[in-house]
């Protein structure tokens, strides 16, 4: 396992204060850790949202297919219109929550791109977020006029469902996906290889663990949708010529720790599933020149 970009500060942080339940070492691990990585994937990017090569960096080795990125860029605002469709009827104080959200999440985005210098991104993002909230307000008085119309918030577990369809695309399943620290191909995992084809318990047993991963997926979706949105903005304006260096940076970091096979999860590098102190612990990072992200230093 390689470390090919140091970790921020905001990672190594989360990683010290959470460590015992995002990174366990091996006195801590549990049965509850050990379902959170499997249901979860990559905890760690839960909390480390200012650190945008690490966001960056996961969304490309995440969603390596055109259709998965596309999907995704679809179904991220719908997502959001319908969480503010839900939100939009709670009462906090004489605000509804919704508009609360709003604040937050605007707040979130101009912080991360001052931050990190992508000032395009909150341009894009306010009128984005806006949108989401004035979609939701629409969505929400007239599902809540209609008795036959779904809860905004069933909507949208639907369309994260729909999202997590979407990785069927991808070659490989990541590692924690499968229990193990490896990526795997997705039939590959399900019926075998040509030369040894799984067992039909085993078989069985995996097309189960799969269908749980859609259950899992669906939150994991939801829960991700305002965190990488702004991250896919950021791709779609470097295919716009904007960025080019953090562009260049970013994929090619991702080219290298793919094929040198296994690529991190909880870290920019290789080692597949390992902890980032495991990657610490195993020898200093190898710079690859200075971050695209200065405020990540």
């Amino acid at each position: 396992m390689e470390i090919l970009h140091p970790p921020t500060r905001e990672m190594l942080f989360w990683n010290r204060a959470l460590g015992r339940w995002i990174s366990p070492r091996p006195d801590q691990e549990n049965f509850f850790t050990r379902m959170l990585g499997v249901i979860l994937v990559t905890p760690s990017a839960l909390f480390a949202n200012l650190s945008v090569s690490y966001q960056a960096y996961l969304f490309l080795l995440f969603h390596r297919s055109r259709l998965v990125r596309a999907a995704h860029a679809l179904l991220m605002p719908l997502i959001m219109s319908a969480v503010f469709a839900g939100l939009c009827t709670i009462d906090v104080a004489g605000v509804n929550a919704g508009l609360i959200a709003l604040g937050l999440l605007l707040a979130w985005y101009v912080v991360q791109a001052l931050a990190n210098r992508i000032f395009l991104v909150a341009l894009c993002m306010v009128p984005i977020t806006c949108g989401e909230y004035f979609l939701g307000r629409l969505w929400q008085t007239q599902a809540y006029t209609r008795p036959e119309a779904l809860s905004p918030l069933l909507w949208a577990l639907v369309l994260s469902g729909i999202a997590t369809l979407t990785h069927i695309a991808e070659p490989d399943l990541p590692p924690r996906v499968t229990r193990t620290a490896q990526w795997v191909p997705f039939w590959q995992f399900l019926l075998g290889t040509r030369q040894q084809r799984l067992a039909f318990p085993v078989a069985a047993f995996r097309f189960v663990l799969i269908g749980l991963q859609i259950v899992w997926g669906t939150l994991d979706e939801l829960l991700a949708a305002p965190r990488l949105l702004p991250i896919s903005i950021l791709m779609y304006l470097w295919k716009l010529g904007f960025y080019r260096e953090q562009c260049a940076k970013l994929t090619g970091l991702v080219q290298t720790a793919t094929k040198r096979g296994n690529p991190a999860l909880d870290y920019i590098g290789t080692g597949g599933g390992a902890f980032l102190w495991q990657a610490l612990e195993a020898g200093p990072p190898i710079l690859q020149g200075e971050s695209a992200f200065p405020g990540e230093a």
